[in-house]
């Protein structure tokens, strides 16, 4: 049994890991990159939104299949415990919104930004601000996830004491 209490607690850090990364990198681009992002050009565009956006989407694309299976261990890991599951399935929720989020309204304007066949300095302003529009719901979702997650490791005492 306490083999399972120390997966179970190693897949609540993990989820914890994956809030705080999406929710560190959504509030790094909202309150640091996007003021910034207003002086865009076709010749700055590669550099101060190409590369950090397509590696942080790369990243993000990878860890999408491990990011949802702890959301689901977690939920699984509190059944039974009314305050964890909740957490957890609010997590878990976050997480699978993040991911339609991107897929429908985000990635278009992403590959519009990244596909290099912009030549005009007002359609990168234009597609910029559009791109932040969209991803302002994130933002806010990113935080939801985070607090969940951590909700859940503060609730979660049933794996706590199975330590014991």
């Amino acid at each position: 049994m306490t083999v399972i209490v120390w997966l179970a607690l190693a897949n609540a850090l993990f989820t914890a890991f994956a809030a705080s990364f999406y929710m560190g990198l959504q509030l790094v681009v909202w309150m640091f990159l996007r003021p910034a992002w207003g002086f865009l050009t076709v010749d700055t565009l590669h550099g101060f939104f190409e590369v950090p956006i397509s590696v942080a989407t790369r990243f993000l694309k990878a860890m999408s299949v491990p990011f949802l299976v702890s959301g689901g261990l977690l939920v699984w890991s509190g059944w039974g415990h009314p305050l964890p599951v909740t957490f957890a399935w609010i997590a878990a929720g976050c997480y699978v919104f993040l991911v339609g989020w991107y897929v429908t309204p985000i990635a278009s304007v992403n590959t519009r930004l990244l596909s290099g066949g912009i030549t005009e300095d007002a359609e990168v302003q234009r597609l910029i601000i559009e791109w932040n529009r969209r991803n302002a719901l994130r933002v806010i979702v990113t935080v939801i996830y985070w607090l969940a997650a951590m909700g859940f490791l503060v609730s979660a005492v049933h794996l706590w004491e199975g330590l014991s």
